[in-house]
């Protein structure tokens, strides 16, 4: 990385030095970092496939609202590409835009009726339109929920959520714990959960683990910081609050 930052210092308008320093950091997971220097790419050489790298970092980092402007961008000049609509649909359903991410894979389905679907995304919306009544007549066949798989029980804990039913959705991302214990969506969502459920100690120490893999989300900062406050903890809730605000200023 030293070698791109050397070469930006010599030419400040070396776009080619700024994407490689990006990659190389979103590699390392140092998402806010990289997603300046892909700002500073779109600026200098506002090429497409910028946008769906600095999407993808922002979705890293809990800027679902970014990255689903980001992918919008490329879709102005690819409104027939399925792959966007899908990754934008993914942004969507991470912001709980359930409504948003249905429109997003049905016009996938028009665009190419054979489009091929990961298996977590297709449980998450076959549930949520089963929840909510649509027609799931396109995805009947297409899906095999397995118990056994985290994913399962990871998005039916997200349409649980997004219907409040926040006792089974604990229930949903425990079990999907106990299967991958480090994933740090499931971490988040339980503290989220618990939160909710007022069980701001049970909140605090899911949001600890959380950034211990992930430290450069600001919302689980913002949620930590909720929490410490509820429990009277003002001073450990300045200190996380102020670290949400560093990390997304805006």
């Amino acid at each position: 990385m030293d070698d791109y930052t050397r070469a930006i210092e010599i030419n400040p308008n070396y776009a080619d030095a700024y994407y490689n320093r990006a990659q190389f950091r979103a590699s390392f997971r140092e998402y806010v970092v990289a997603i300046t220097d892909f700002d500073k790419v779109i600026e200098l050489t506002p090429d497409s496939s910028i946008y769906s790298k600095r999407a993808e970092c922002k979705g890293h980092i809990g800027d679902y609202l970014g990255a689903i402007k980001d992918y919008s961008t490329l879709l102005e000049q690819y409104p027939s590409d399925a792959s966007i609509y899908y990754r934008r649909a993914c942004q969507k359903a991470a912001k709980r835009d359930t409504s948003g991410a249905i429109e997003d894979l049905r016009k996938i389905l028009e665009l190419n009726p054979n489009y091929t679907f990961s298996p977590q995304i297709l449980s998450f919306y076959t549930t949520t339109l089963e929840l909510y009544g649509g027609s799931i007549e396109s995805f009947r066949e297409a899906i095999e929920l397995r118990p056994e798989k985290a994913s399962g029980h990871y998005f039916r804990g997200i349409t649980n959520v997004n219907l409040e039913n926040y006792n089974v959705a604990l229930d949903e991302f425990t079990l999907a714990l106990k299967i991958k214990p480090k994933s740090e969506n499931t971490l988040f969502y339980i503290g989220f959960v618990k939160s909710k459920l007022g069980d701001d100690t049970g909140a605090i120490e899911a949001f600890n683990k959380f950034i211990k893999i992930n430290p450069d989300y600001f919302g689980a900062y913002n949620n930590l910081g909720y929490s410490k406050s509820n429990i009277g903890d003002y001073s450990g809730a300045i200190i996380d609050l102020t670290k949400a605000i560093e990390l997304a200023p805006k």
